[in-house]
């Protein structure tokens, strides 16, 4: 099996609407995984997380990432692993998954 790491060159896009087409017509913010953007936001005594959320608050965001897939892979099986907290909706896989503590196939 080939492993290639996905960690680098990703688009993060952060706003307070629930819709993928709106977070494509914003500026994204090049980073490289893994990446906390609650960590960069101010800390509030009154975030809803309070203490065990280090007092930071709440917000969405999209990480975006464009693949090309080699001619060689036609036919081929191709298994995508992502591990550690992610919330994935599935909507191009016609799954709804909601955050996965450890690993999503």
């Amino acid at each position: 099996m080939k492993r290639i790491n996905l960690d680098k060159d990703w688009m993060f896009y952060e706003s307070e609407e629930d819709n993928s087409f709106v977070f494509e017509q914003r500026q994204g913010t090049p980073v490289d995984l893994p990446h906390d953007f609650i960590v960069g936001k101010p800390r509030r005594a009154d975030a809803p997380g309070g203490a065990a959320n280090g007092y930071f608050g709440n917000g969405q965001g999209i990480y975006k990432k464009n693949l090309e897939v080699p001619e060689d892979w036609k036919g081929k099986t191709v298994l995508i692993y992502l591990s550690d907290g992610i919330e994935e909706t599935g909507r191009g896989s016609g799954c709804d998954r909601r955050y996965l503590r450890y690993s999503y196939y």
